[in-house]
């Protein structure tokens, strides 16, 4: 609705009058009464309206002679006219709209075509009005203008006779303007200045720290001046003495810079000299690739090279002076000063690893991480104290150790392949064998001979079980990021040392004490490095010979690996062979890429295990001796922290009770399982898949049958597996109690259930015992 309005209704009729102010009231606007044509031109005089409603046929004077006189009037002629007539005065509509009416309005009146008439027409005052207004605005602004053309000309005429070079930046630092005297001293023309970056008159023996200075100076002095080494177009360098004056815009903000240059000879070739030799450092910061950094005491960026730029993505002047905090990712910042605060106050031996060189993330402008490698060093100058580091960008270098831990991998596989595929056969035959007798025992009515070849099969298919959860986690290394956790370390490397050496003619002998501190390990990795020393250790003797794998726990490093480890305890592993040993000059070697002593080596598996454990902040140390074999340790870090227990096989007969819905595509684990379910005392339904799984759950609940527990399998080929089948269960009933069931073991919804909704998990393949603790253990659950 448009803001109050004054509309003047003129009409002799009172009806009229009555309703027009009713309609028009309605609008929202004010009604100014007249009764004949005298009395509204005293109103129009006293209150000119924004409208008027005029009718034309009035005695004294009518609408005609009411509607000349305003149009004759320059101070009200503006005002919109409505003349209000019945219809078949036609004729003197169209008389009206040539007198200067602006439309017309049929008695009787419609309350609609009225307030169509009232908008249009105050609508064209409005752009009348703003018309009128904007054509004032111009005049006056064009007579300012033609001044300031006068005022300008005369100034322009001035700076450009100075003898001094003046130019004019904005505050993105672009040049806008050049005088006569800095075309003669710079040699740039006005094209090849103007619109350029005013780093194009930088000299290199000025690191950007001095720009910073001066731009500080300028915003918090308003001023600056000094020496400056500036380069000309053809790269001779020049002296000047500069001033730089900002100037501040209508709004109060900085929009452009005035510099001021007075040319200045050299003096003394000693001053030269230091400054080539500046230019010359300058230069090397410049195109060094890696990030070179430097900061105050207080962290605040001071000196930010072009590698620097290159590789976080701001430019000196969107950096410096702030905190170095700015190139780092938010879960870093809170302990980064207190880093900076005790840099220089460990240990010397320490000191030369953790303070020279450790890895973490930055932050790019766009938000983006990468894994860096920083080398930081500390001096004092002129009694402040000053931080420089040195940024690798290692982005690709990890992407190659990946790669490598993948090659590794497929070629550890391809070595033991045939000690797994002869394990399995011999796993096969105790299975086949055993099953083959318990038919025969059991046709022939001889029980206790029936149940020990079920339990040898029983125990047969648990040692296969392990063997496929090894392989899994062999396998998966390199394909996932890295997931430490707390655990127990002891059957890992018996059976990874195990593991390694199928199907060769090798012997292993393994010595680990059962009080063996628990580490935080990616279990899949530490897996891949002790195979990995193992299988050199069993490459290392072509004819056979024994493997000693033993373990320890270490309360405090010796001194020679103080400049290496943290301080702390440590779980040390030594695996030591009866090889021909390592030649004392490839001994610094082993451990880098591609580097092997084997005719047939690829050089990865050494390299991928040492920089698995530098991740695990451990280390790998190797001693040997050509004719004695050779042995290499293993250190990592000890960890106080719990693991959770499970717990152990009672021995009891197995009972439950409840409603259990069981969903898996394998035809034969669901006969399996439900059988066994019944038989200790679950009823128990089946479906396919989690659709079907879903629809009987909301079944049993509308026949208020509802099922205790629902078991599912995690993958489904071609249908809904228990990932998205529990996201529809928990709408359906957000206390649904289920079970994930896997054979893939290492997967993240089994490892971590509770945060996916369910309630527990059991491996394929499982045995009736497990499945029945991990029931009982979520029906009793609240």
């Amino acid at each position: 609705m448009d803001s109050l309005k004054n509309i003047l209704v003129v009409d002799d009729d009172e009806t009229s009058l009555a309703l027009l102010r009713h309609f028009i009231n309605k609008l929202g606007h004010n009604v100014l009464i007249a009764n004949n044509g005298d009395a509204a031109m005293e109103v129009i005089k006293r209150q000119p309206p924004d409208l008027i409603l005029l009718d034309i046929l009035m005695p004294i004077k009518d609408g005609h002679e009411v509607l000349k006189e305003i149009r004759k009037d320059a101070s009200v002629r503006h005002i919109p006219i409505v003349m209000i007539t019945v219809v078949d005065e036609f004729s003197s509509v169209v008389k009206c709209l040539k007198e200067g009416a602006d439309d017309y309005l049929p008695k009787p009146v419609n309350e609609t075509l009225l307030a169509a008439r009232i908008a249009g027409c105050l609508e064209k005052k409005r752009w009348h009005d703003y018309e009128q207004n904007l054509h004032a605005e111009l005049i006056r602004k064009y007579n300012d203008l033609k001044e300031y053309e006068k005022q300008s000309q005369k100034l322009f005429m001035a700076i450009e006779q100075i003898p001094s070079s003046i130019f004019i930046i904005n505050n993105k630092g672009v040049i806008e303007y050049i005088n006569a005297h800095f075309i003669k001293t710079t040699g740039y023309a006005q094209g090849e200045a103007i619109g350029q970056s005013v780093r194009i008159l930088k000299s290199s023996p000025q690191s950007y720290e001095t720009y910073f200075k001066i731009l500080k100076s300028i915003t918090q002095e308003d001023h600056w001046s000094g020496m400056v080494c500036n380069k000309k177009r053809s790269g001779e360098r020049y002296w000047v003495y500069e001033h730089i004056h900002p100037v501040i815009d209508d709004k109060g903000e900085l929009s452009h810079f005035v510099v001021v240059e007075t040319e200045e000879a050299w003096r003394k070739d000693a001053q030269k000299e230091i400054y080539e030799n500046i230019e010359t450092l300058d230069r090397m910061l410049e195109i060094a690739e890696n990030a070179i950094i430097s900061i105050d005491e207080n962290r605040k960026i001071t000196m930010y090279n072009k590698g620097a730029e290159r590789i976080f993505g701001y430019t000196p002047f969107e950096i410096v002076g702030n905190l170095i905090e700015t190139l780092l990712p938010a879960r870093f910042r809170a302990n980064h000063g207190k880093h900076v605060a005790n840099f220089g106050k460990s240990n010397i031996n320490a000191k030369r690893l953790n303070e020279r060189k450790h890895k973490l993330f930055g932050l790019r402008k766009n938000g983006e991480e990468f894994p860096a490698e920083i080398s930081i060093s500390k001096f004092t100058s002129k009694g402040k104290t000053v931080f420089t580091a040195v940024v690798n960008d290692i982005s690709e270098r990890m992407k190659l150790e990946e790669e490598s831990f993948r090659a590794q991998k497929i070629a550890s596989l391809g070595i033991i392949a045939g000690g797994i595929a002869h394990d399995f056969n011999n796993m096969l035959t105790t299975i086949l064998g055993n099953a083959n007798l318990a038919k025969i025992f059991s046709k022939a009515g001889d029980a206790d001979k029936t149940l020990k070849n079920l339990a040898n099969i029983e125990k047969a298919t648990m040692r296969s079980r392990d063997l496929t959860r090894q392989l899994l986690d062999f396998s998966k290394v390199g394909e996932t990021a890295t997931v430490k956790k707390t655990a127990p370390i002891n059957n890992l490397i018996r059976e990874a040392s195990e593991f390694a050496i199928r199907g060769s003619n090798v012997k292993c002998e393994i010595s680990i004490p059962k009080d063996l501190w628990r580490v935080e390990m990616d279990e899949g990795q530490i897996n891949q490095v002790i195979n990995n020393i193992v299988i050199n250790a069993t490459h290392s003797m072509p004819d056979g010979g024994l493997v000693k794998v033993s373990a320890e726990n270490i309360e405090k490093i010796g001194e020679e690996l103080e400049s290496s480890l943290n301080s702390g305890k440590y779980v040390k592993i030594s695996i030591k062979d009866q090889g021909s040993g390592i030649k004392k000059e490839d001994l610094a070697r082993i451990f880098n890429p591609y580097f092997s002593t084997k005719e047939s080596g690829n050089g990865l598996g050494l390299a991928s295990s040492s920089a698995i454990i530098r991740n695990h902040n451990g280390l790998i140390t190797v001693a040997s001796a050509q004719g004695e074999g050779s042995t290499f340790c293993v250190y990592l870090p000890a960890s106080l922290k719990e693991v959770e227990q499970k717990a152990a096989k009672s021995g009891k007969p197995l009972a439950g009770s409840g409603k259990v819905l069981l969903m898996d595509d394998d035809d034969e684990i669901r006969e399996m399982a439900g059988q066994a379910l019944a038989v200790i005392g679950y009823e128990v339904d089946f479906a396919k898949d989690g659709a079907e799984a879903v629809e009987m759950y909301k079944e049993s609940l509308n026949d208020r049958k509802p099922f205790d527990v629902v078991v599912m399998d995690l993958t489904v080929p071609c249908g809904l597996g228990a990932k998205d089948a529990i996201k529809k269960l928990l709408n359906v009933n957000p206390d649904v109690k289920a079970i994930v069931s896997s054979g893939y073991s290492d997967d993240v919804i089994m490892n971590d259930y509770e945060k996916h909704g369910f309630k527990g998990s059991v491996v394929k393949p499982f045995d009736i015992e497990e499945l029945n603790s991990a029931l009982l253990k979520a029906i009793k659950q609240s």
